[in-house]
């Protein structure tokens, strides 16, 4: 009979699914972590364009595999002006609300603690139930909470999603600006 019980837990331990990292863990649990460890300094801004690190890490951490096809997401570094670059993120294909399309770290250049990360997150018409697809810009500060930024155009491409983060900052660097002049609140 003890035979038997051993048997049975090797056949149960076998057939048990292994953890897979989802595709929402990812774009909101891994990427903002990685933020957090490059804000202070634990790891270099390499770590955030190095896709077979990420893999290891993950899979070092007691994930089995992925519910996506790793290799249907990217990353590329992007410069923006003489003080921010960005890393771009392409995910697999957004099939519901708030998977995202494209994600991006925006660094500022001297100020790791200011580094930010955006995201084209999808939004269903649930309201009137018109299976439109609305895209809304997200963004997660350094406090880890996500913040709507609005609905946006979607972008076809991450070229497209990294000139629509390029005006947002614009905008308020130049919004800031003004405040600080002018001492508005």
């Amino acid at each position: 009979m003890e035979q038997q019980t051993n048997n049975t837990e090797n056949q149960i331990n076998a057939t048990e699914e292994k953890p897979a990292m989802r595709l929402y863990e990812l774009e909101y649990g891994y990427i903002p972590q990685l933020v957090e460890w490059y804000r202070t300094e634990q790891i270099p801004v390499e770590a955030l364009l190095d896709l077979n690190w990420m893999k290891d890490y993950l899979l070092s951490c007691g994930y089995q595999d992925f519910e996506f096809n790793f290799n249907d997401f990217s990353c590329k570094p992007a410069i923006i002006d003489d003080n921010h670059i960005m890393v771009l993120y392409t995910f697999p294909e957004p099939y519901m609300t708030p998977l995202a399309k494209y994600g991006a770290i925006l660094l500022q250049k001297f100020h790791k603690s200011n580094a930010r990360y955006y995201t084209l997150e999808r939004s269903d018409d649930i309201v009137y139930n018109t299976g439109k697809i609305n895209w809304v810009l997200g963004s997660m500060g350094a406090d880890g909470r996500r913040a709507n930024l609005g609905h946006v155009e979607e972008c076809q491409t991450v070229d497209d999603f990294k000139v629509l983060i390029a005006k947002k900052v614009n905008k308020r660097t130049i919004k800031n600006l003004f405040k600080r002049l002018f001492k508005w609140d």
